[in-house]
């Protein structure tokens, strides 16, 4: 089924996009942690949310309105439908049993 087309570019580069800052993001927040310890503007130590945390997130939910747009996953893709000229087999005729020869 051809359900994919040129206007859809846009929205799968999208996702393509969002999913590299997601894996970069959960990257490092493997590696350093959901919790950074920082330096306030008076010298004084604070446990602050990893700022990655919130790139994870806005990058999951882009993705999640991206996939759905192009049927990602399995509900959005029952939404969206092929039109019969899509689902029409070209040969369909040849094999209707219509033999003239016989």
């Amino acid at each position: 089924m051809d359900l994919l087309h040129s206007t859809d570019v846009g929205v799968l580069a999208s996702y393509a996009v969002n999913y590299s800052r997601w894996v970069h993001a959960e990257r490092r927040i493997s590696t350093e942690g959901t919790v950074l310890l920082v330096e306030g503007s008076q010298g004084q130590s604070k446990h602050v949310k990893h700022p990655a945390l919130m790139v994870s997130s806005d990058a999951q939910k882009q993705m999640i309105r991206a996939g759905a747009l192009i049927g990602l996953n399995p509900v959005d893709r029952n939404r969206l439908s092929a039109s019969p000229k899509q689902l029409a087999n070209p040969f369909a005729s040849l094999l209707d049993g219509d033999d003239e020869d016989e």
